[in-house]
């Protein structure tokens, strides 16, 4: 979700989703669906929905994902309720509003939960907005040091 649609439209907030796992998104394949909601009103100013053959998912007690053939009878279904687009838009709101600048906001539904995952500055838009650092004061560190783990690789799943 982006607080401000970064091609340009300042008074919405875009939001595009896909079924599945997020990561397919990043690519552009497949097509999210994708939502505009006013940023005055929080209404739905306009709503694209986009046929969806597959979703990613997990590859269950496996590690990695694995592509699945969604139904045809679901292939066609909006990702996102309207009230779930508004509840994600008013969410992205808060968070701009608590950092100071337009947000590109990553999220998930989990069952009828909304999960906010990541939020960041949006880092392309056509507007200009003040820099990240603007207003912000050097602070010294509280601790420093190493992480405890360097991760586990698929190989010791075994």
């Amino acid at each position: 979700m982006f607080t401000v649609d970064p091609a340009g439209n300042s008074d919405e907030i875009l939001t595009e989703a896909i079924l599945g796992l997020g990561e397919p998104l990043v690519s552009g394949n497949p097509l999210p669906d994708a939502y505009s909601v006013s940023r005055q009103d929080l209404k739905i100013v306009c709503r694209g929905l986009v046929t969806q053959p597959w979703l990613l998912t997990r590859n269950g007690n496996r590690s990695g994902s694995r592509e699945i053939l969604i139904p045809k009878s679901r292939q066609n279904m909006q990702k996102l309720s309207d009230k779930q687009a508004i509840a994600l838009a008013e969410m992205g709101l808060r968070l701009e509003n608590h950092y100071g600048r337009p947000q590109d906001v990553e999220w998930a539904v989990v069952g009828d939960r909304l999960n906010i995952l990541q939020s960041r500055p949006i880092t392309t838009t056509q507007t200009p907005y003040a820099s990240p650092n603007e207003g912000l004061e050097t602070l010294n560190a509280l601790v420093s040091g190493v992480s405890a783990s360097p991760g586990i690789g698929p190989e010791q799943f075994g």
